[in-house]
């Protein structure tokens, strides 16, 4: 039966003088935790001046029991007992929680109360039977504690054994002496640890943590005075598990911590992440006496996940990322600081949604305005759920990271591949500040207009987005590249108005990341320059309102649109709506590999043709493969069909690609080029440099430069050892 809090008592107080008074209860019933307490009739508190004897108070049920006897006075020989009789320890949460202890068992025994009023001081002979600590099960433990007269002190004795299938084990034991009446060196008290379980300690890292376990052993001791206490020793941690609830990494290690005068410490410890990388670990932990605790952690990374957080966890920015470098983490526990400074390495998938929930009601091509307001939106300010802690990233990133960001207006995101330096930083109100440049080597940028359009550009190396303190201010210069083969019509010479020629679908996106300036041009990679400009005459790519109607033309009907408005080739609609939707489930099937599959019908003037593209980077990226093959049907015979196909592979041939070899075949599969072979072939070497001024190509590198670079790589090659 469940019960409403409640209590029901009758009784008199019976006052004789302001200092001489009486309390009965006659009747009383308590309902307190869906538990029914009844007080004994015998119960009697008496008060005078200032000595309380209390006699039979308490509360009982069936179960259990709680009662209090003896006197409150100023005599020291005077003691006040308390009695348990299976007394639940359930009763006692609401207290014990606000000192972060969650408590469960059954006590019995007494506890005597000496000298209240002047040194309180306790004797105790309990059990607690199926102790549980912070929610695990610890066992039986027991606490006894008796006065010593001939020197003044309490002997105390503290044990708690656990059960399990191999039998009995001492997990945790407590015994020594404390001195109430000295000035100083008030504690000589031992602590022994067997297998303790670490997670009974965890609610007191809640700030930062909320994953710890493993256990311990070893051997600690309490000195010192009551304002002074001193706790030296010695633990060996196994299979000691750490989460940091802001990167939401799990980290695992297995040493020996040191307890020093107000400090913990320890040095070179290995720390192991998830996926089983390392990383060197020291630290101090330092206190004012087992008080105001403060961190001073550092850690030596090698290739260690610093963080893994999902969009709920994180709005600002999230994914994995895997780095080598330094990580701090300091400062008192309710106001920590974390520091990391350091590189990306292979796995590194990070994502920052520059975008927020809107809802646009109206498109004219890809020219985004409110309808009734020729005023952008306000954006709504993020605050992130720091809870105690301070971020503070600098982070080089590497051509091993994918970085995705996720465009406003629900316009599309991109996703590459590049060099940057961004500094990152988070404080406890939330305000988050990004700083730096990124530097785009590939990558792709995934056009969305409505639920109409989905189309996935080639971004072109050299692009770049810029921070300079806001996040959401970014400055962005980006080309991306969307490639179809279609007919040229009006605009090319009459002779040739019917034969399909690759045309570069070329988007370019800058000033603001969060409104960005768009515009649209076209190019032909593989036609002869006169031709070009045969085409540029008629095409003119400065007018974007033209530009804009042929891009989304081209984009979704695969032809470029005669002047009257009406379009060419609109079967095509149909086809490329539907290989669009191939292609996405396709690319979804693998993230090692880029798939595509294209399919024209033919007409009157041209034969059908189908086309399937690879896109894939092996051996570490070393080495870039982007290719396609096909079918064409014979134009001349309508029934035997042509294998077209082009392909380029690309090898690094030093790590940072400076050095590469490039070779290609490609298919003269256009017939403006009519005199020419059906393939064209090449192979060549490259290197780039990216430089800021001239001189610094020929400039040597300082010996000093010279040697820190070799330390660096050497101390690289001991980490990799």
């Amino acid at each position: 039966q469940n019960f409403d809090d409640f209590g029901d008592f009758k009784g008199y107080l019976a006052i004789f003088s302001p200092q001489k008074m009486e309390l009965k209860f006659d009747h009383g019933t308590l309902a307190l935790n869906d538990k029914l307490w009844y007080i004994k009739e015998s119960n009697l508190l008496q008060i005078d001046s200032t000595q309380l004897d209390f006699h039979e108070i308490g509360l009982f049920n069936e179960e259990q029991a709680i009662r209090v006897n003896g006197k409150i006075a100023e005599n020291t020989s005077d003691t006040l007992q308390i009695g348990f009789s299976n007394f639940n320890l359930e009763g006692l949460h609401p207290i014990l929680r606000r000192i972060r202890i969650d408590a469960d068992g059954y006590i019995n025994g007494e506890i005597k109360v000496i000298d209240i009023y002047n040194s309180p001081s306790f004797l105790s002979d309990l059990t607690i039977s199926d102790f549980y600590f912070n929610d695990e099960k610890l066992g039986e433990a027991k606490i006894q504690s008796t006065w010593n007269p001939n020197n003044d002190a309490f002997n105390i004795l503290g044990e708690i054994i656990y059960t399990g299938n191999i039998g009995k084990s001492k997990t945790l034991e407590v015994k020594g002496t404390y001195y109430p009446y000295r000035s100083d060196d008030n504690y000589d008290i031992g602590f022994k640890l067997n297998n303790y379980k670490l997670n009974t300690l965890q609610p007191f890292l809640k700030s930062f943590s909320s994953h710890l376990e493993g256990s311990a052993n070893g051997e600690a001791r309490l000195t010192g005075s009551k304002e002074k206490p001193q706790l030296l020793g010695e633990i060996n941690l196994y299979r000691t598990q750490l989460k940091i609830d802001y990167t939401n990494v799990v980290y695992s290690l297995a040493d020996k911590v040191y307890l020093d005068d107000n400090v913990i410490y320890f040095d070179d410890i290995t720390v192991y992440d998830t996926s089983k990388n390392t990383a060197k670990a020291s630290g101090r932990i330092y206190h004012d006496n087992l008080r105001n605790f403060r961190l001073d952690l550092e850690f030596d990374a090698n290739n260690l996940v610093g963080f893994n957080t999902t969009r709920a966890q994180n709005a600002m920015f999230y994914g994995s990322a895997f780095a080598t470098g330094r990580i701090n983490l300091y400062g008192p526990i309710d106001n920590l600081n974390l520091d990391v400074i350091a590189k990306t390495e292979k796995g590194t998938n990070v994502k920052i949604p520059v975008s927020y929930g809107t809802e646009v009601t109206e498109n004219d091509y890809i020219v985004f305005i409110n309808k009734d307001d020729d005023t952008l939106q306000k954006i709504r300010d993020y605050k992130a759920d720091m809870n105690g802690i301070s971020l503070y990233l600098d982070l080089n990133i590497t051509n091993d990271a994918d970085i995705q960001m996720f465009l406003p207006y629900n316009m599309g995101n991109i996703k590459g591949r590049g060099k940057g330096d961004i500094k990152m930083t988070i404080n406890p109100a939330g305000e988050f500040t990004m700083d730096g440049d990124y530097i785009i080597n590939r990558g792709s940028f995934f056009l969305t207009l409505q639920s109409i359009l989905n189309r996935n550009f080639e971004i072109r190396r050299g692009s770049s987005i810029s921070w300079t303190g806001d996040p959401y201010n970014a400055e962005i210069n980006l080309k991306a590249v969307y490639k179809v083969k279609t007919k040229l019509g009006q605009f090319a010479p009459e002779q040739d108005s019917a034969t399909r020629v690759p045309v570069d679908c070329v988007i370019s996106l800058s000033n603001r990341l969060l409104n960005p300036e768009i515009k649209f041009t076209v190019e032909f990679p593989d036609l002869k320059d006169d031709t070009k400009q045969f085409i540029y005459a008629r095409l003119d790519t400065n007018d974007q309102a033209m530009m804009s109607q042929q891009m989304i033309s081209l984009l979704v009907l695969n032809s470029f649109t005669d002047p009257s408005g009406t379009s060419s080739g609109v079967s095509f609609n149909t086809y490329s709506l539907l290989t669009n939707q191939l292609n996405n489930w396709l690319s979804g099937i693998s993230n090692d590999f880029d798939i595509g599959i294209n399919y024209r019908p033919g007409d009157e003037l041209s034969a059908q043709e189908v086309e399937v593209a690879l896109s894939t980077q092996l051996f570490d990226d070393r080495v870039l493969v982007d290719g396609n093959v096909g079918m064409r049907e014979n134009e001349q015979t309508q029934k035997t069909n042509d294998i077209v196909g082009e392909v380029t592979v690309e090898v690094k041939i030093t790590k940072d690609g400076r050095f590469r070899a490039k070779a290609f075949n490609k298919s003269n599969n256009d017939y403006l080029y009519k005199s020419y072979a059906p393939y064209t072939q090449g192979v060549g070497v490259f290197y780039t440099q990216e430089f800021n001024r001239i001189k610094d190509l020929f400039k040597k590198k300082d010996k000093k430069e010279k040697q820190k670079k070799d330390k660096e790589s050497e101390e690289q090659s001991m980490l990799e050892q």
